[in-house]
């Protein structure tokens, strides 16, 4: 399905790799403070860096990027958003190399997405609480937390107790999102309301590992554990059980820390020794192990908008770019 194309170094661990939407540009956001932008169309090269922290004395780690949608009412391409450590996020417009906005929060930030529209972004991260921003003035619209039980409602675990680590809006949805971490739950938001809708208990998400399908009905999470790291969940009945996907042999105990599916249907997912790959997400059918000779564990994968690039970063400070072996552009 896949195979290497080339390999990028960076100087520090990857802790996020995202392509961009023309699949042009893969970008890469290390632990030492900074951004590496290589292009696709070359073979191992360096384009350039962005140096996320350069007002800081001390280089704390970029810990998520998301490229803006194109179809979004801004015709600005290359425009990236990014986290930090620090609580900063970032927009940076990648042609000319510049930070346009920057936004202080109170917490470390792990994660973020925009809705289809690009008019809206959420981000969440250490302390737990979802923050929705305004794409347009860069401002916070709302924070999502805990909301109380009252007689009328009873909301039971509607927020999350500690860090949360994914976060991916649902297609076609101007209102939903879901989010996962290290609570073992999956939170649903709607950013109508001040707390979540809807929950389930199970996953242990320790990095961006969790993605929803492109009918928005089902998720499916990678979890950082020894058993059932996999699973399918349902949108429509929250309640249901969930299904597990079933590993080959090699990944039988990997621990995941990324999972990322492309929008015809192409699931990765990276962890401690494993990175596998499936063009049919389902309980009866077993993803196909790539080899993996890197002995360093895999912090995060990403599948190009059109499924024929597949980025792979994570200890050991480079990014591994492979190329699809069939057309996937259907």
């Amino acid at each position: 399905m896949y195979q290497f194309r080339g390999a990028y170094e960076t100087g520090s661990d990857v802790l996020a790799v995202e392509v961009s939407p023309d699949e042009v540009y893969c970008t890469a956001a290390c632990s030492n403070g900074v951004v590496k932008v290589f292009s696709t169309r070359t073979s191992a090269k360096e384009d350039y860096s962005l140096d996320v922290m350069r007002m800081s004395a001390v280089k704390l780690p970029v810990t998520c990027l998301r490229f803006r949608p194109q179809a979004g009412m801004s015709k600005t391409k290359n425009m990236l958003v990014l986290g930090t450590a620090a609580g900063t996020i970032e927009h940076w417009h990648l042609t000319s190399r510049r930070c346009v906005s920057s936004i202080q929060t109170e917490t470390e930030i792990y994660c973020l997405d925009y809705r289809d529209d690009g008019t809206r972004f959420a981000a969440s991260g250490k302390d737990g609480l979802v923050r929705v921003y305004d794409e347009e003035g860069k401002k916070l619209a709302a924070t999502l937390a805990w909301a109380e039980a009252t007689d009328d409602r009873d909301l039971p675990a509607n927020a999350h107790s500690s860090r949360v680590q994914s976060l991916q809006w649902i297609p076609r949805s101007p209102y939903l999102f879901v989010t996962g971490g290290w609570d073992k739950t999956l939170q649903v938001w709607d950013t109508r309301v001040d707390h979540a809708v809807s929950s389930m208990y199970g996953p242990y998400l320790c990095g961006d590992s969790l993605a929803v399908t492109r009918d928005g009905m089902h998720v499916i999470t990678a979890s950082c554990r020894d058993t059932d790291q996999l699973e399918i969940w349902s949108l429509a009945s929250p309640r249901s059980p969930c299904q597990a996907i079933p590993l080959p042999p090699s990944a039988t105990h990997t621990h995941f820390y990324s999972l990322s599916l492309s929008p015809n249907g192409i699931l990765a997912a990276g962890g401690a020794t494993d990175l596998l790959v499936t063009d049919e997400v389902s309980p009866n059918v077993t993803p196909t192990s790539l080899l993996w000779e890197d002995a360093h564990p895999i912090f995060s994968v990403h599948v190009s908008q059109s499924s024929s690039l597949l980025a792979v970063g994570g200890a050991g400070g480079r990014v591994r770019l492979y190329e699809s072996t069939h057309d996937s552009r259907r």
